[in-house]
C-alpha cells in the first residue's frame, strides 16, 4: 500500500516538474528566440534529473517493500 502511494506521488511530483519545465522553456523560448540551442541543453538536463529522482524514488520504495 505505502509502495504504491508513495510511487503515485513520486510520479504525481515529476509529471508537474515536467510540466514546469517545458513551459518555462516555451516561454523562455518566445521570450529571447536566438537562444534556443542553448536553452534546450538545459531543458533535457533538467528534465534527465526530474526524472531520475523518480527512479531513485522507485527503486528505495522497493528496496523498503523487499527488505
Amino acid at each position: 500500500m505505502a509502495l504504491g502511494l508513495g510511487g503515485g506521488l513520486g510520479a504525481a511530483g515529476a509529471g508537474v516538474g515536467i510540466g514546469y519545465i517545458f513551459g518555462k522553456m516555451i516561454e523562455s523560448v518566445a521570450r529571447q528566440p536566438e537562444l534556443r540551442d542553448e536553452l534546450t541543453g538545459i531543458q533535457w538536463l533538467g528534465f534527465a534529473l526530474t526524472e531520475a529522482c523518480v527512479f531513485y524514488g522507485l527503486v528505495a520504495g522497493l528496496l523498503a517493500f523487499f527488505l
